[in-house]
């Protein structure tokens, strides 16, 4: 028997600083978007996964989070 599993909000996309407003209580949220920034651009090039593009990625506040 095969399990099925299914990832994804069921709230929605929400932009990063949608995210940051509704976790504004809890400071592992605090600069949220600049943190996972710098966490994707050291950590996948230590994992031997290029940059898209070959550019550091920089997701803005407006952008959204799936």
């Amino acid at each position: 028997m095969m399990a099925r599993v299914q990832l994804g909000s069921r709230r929605g996309d929400w932009s990063f600083s949608e995210v940051e407003q509704s976790h504004v209580a809890d400071r592992a949220f605090f600069g949220f978007q600049i943190k996972l920034n710098n966490f994707l651009n050291n950590a996948l090039p230590r994992e031997g996964i290029p940059l898209p593009n070959g550019t550091r990625i920089q997701f803005q506040a407006g952008d959204k989070v799936c």
